[in-house]
């Protein structure tokens, strides 16, 4: 689980597209969130598997995980590991985003937050509502130079690892999620989660780029 040679492994072995199978027959809850979950750690951990999930259709099956919760079953496991895996993949990956985007996870995840009265399950929703509405560069580490400001303002050295980070390249432009996510009631839903005061940690650490 904790080692990122571990997740590179899997993935270098094929584990990408027999996740994402499990995923699209979505059977057991139980199995789904475990897949899920697999898919987030492995993407987390290498900008390879994120690529990769762009061209194997794991984003769209995601989402649908979070839309289609079943009938008489306790579906709130299943659509927080889908929402921690959507927001993994979404980190940096334009193709991933914009395949969110389109698919309704601006909404969808908007609802989960709403009406799920699982902690994790408001926490992994609003975690990737997050990543929806963030811009990414190509950096170092995926952010944007005006994020390194906020860093330089804070007194905290930015890891540049040798890049350029001060002239990178946008590339995602989360703009338009961001109006659509005011418009339809992001910063209300935010400022009650916050005043519930969950026993959940609310401090999200994005995953490392690899």
């Amino acid at each position: 689980k904790n080692g990122g040679w571990r997740r590179h492994v899997a993935f270098e072995e094929g584990a990408l597209p027999v996740l994402t199978d499990v995923v699209s027959e979505v059977g057991d809850p139980a199995i789904a969130a475990a897949a899920a979950r697999c898919l987030a750690m492995m993407a987390a951990a290498n900008s390879k598997v994120r690529e990769a999930a762009s061209t194997a259709g794991t984003v769209r099956l995601l989402v649908k995980m979070v839309s289609n919760a079943r009938k008489g079953i306790d579906w709130s496991d299943v659509q927080a590991a889908a929402a921690e895996a959507i927001w993994s993949l979404i980190y940096s990956n334009h193709a991933n985003h914009a395949e969110a985007v389109r698919r309704g996870s601006v909404s969808a995840m908007l609802n989960l937050a709403k009406t799920s009265h699982n902690e994790l399950t408001r926490m992994w929703s609003m975690a990737c509502l997050s990543h929806l509405a963030e811009d990414f560069c190509e950096s170092s580490t995926g952010e944007c130079p005006w994020v390194q400001v906020s860093f330089a303002a804070r007194g905290v050295e930015p890891d540049r690892r040798g890049h350029s980070d001060n002239n990178a390249r946008v590339t995602v432009d989360s703009s338009p999620v961001r109006l659509a996510m005011y418009t339809q009631g992001v910063i209300a839903l935010a400022v009650v989660l916050a005043a519930k005061r969950s026993s959940v940690c609310p401090d999200f650490l994005r995953p490392p780029i690899g």
